[in-house]
């Protein structure tokens, strides 16, 4: 799983990346310290997995504009 550093704020940040990063697995930390994985398919969109500090999975959709395409929760990833 590769490492990014990237703006997820900035919706032209998010099109480059999707219109110009490989497909693949991509991994980060967020501003508030929680895990965050990709899941990136080159020009069509991503999945953007947060694990968050209250143990639920955020799991948020892209499209291959970078526009914000939906939300959901994936469970829990910490039951404590």
């Amino acid at each position: 799983m590769k490492k990014l550093a990237i703006d997820m704020a900035d919706i032209e940040v998010r099109k480059d990346l999707v219109q110009n990063r490989k497909s693949n697995l991509y991994s980060t930390i967020n501003e508030d310290g929680e895990d965050v994985v990709i899941a990136l398919e080159q020009g069509v969109g991503m999945e953007v997995k947060t694990f968050q500090n209250n143990g639920w999975v955020r799991v948020n959709y892209y499209d291959a504009n970078g526009a914000h395409d939906g939300e959901t929760f994936a469970g829990r990833w910490n039951k404590n």
